[in-house]
């Protein structure tokens, strides 16, 4: 559930300095209005929120996935 788990999970990750990257389209949860919140929200204060095909096209360039 984006709007719990995935939120509350990535906010402790940011509180201890951890670089966050969250893949948008392997995250899911039965409200797409708080989905849509959750996602803006962590992209715009706490995590880099992006597709699962640019997180494996940034794999392959060493250093391209740096914390928000």
């Amino acid at each position: 559930m984006t709007h719990a788990c995935i939120r509350v999970t990535a906010l402790d990750a940011y509180q201890r300095d951890y670089p966050i990257i969250i893949a948008r389209d392997c995250v899911d949860t039965y409200d797409a209005d708080h989905e849509r919140v959750t996602l803006d929200y962590l992209s715009r204060y706490a995590a880099r929120v992006i597709s699962n095909e640019e997180i494996f096209a940034a794999l392959q360039r060493p250093g391209s996935l740096p914390a928000r």
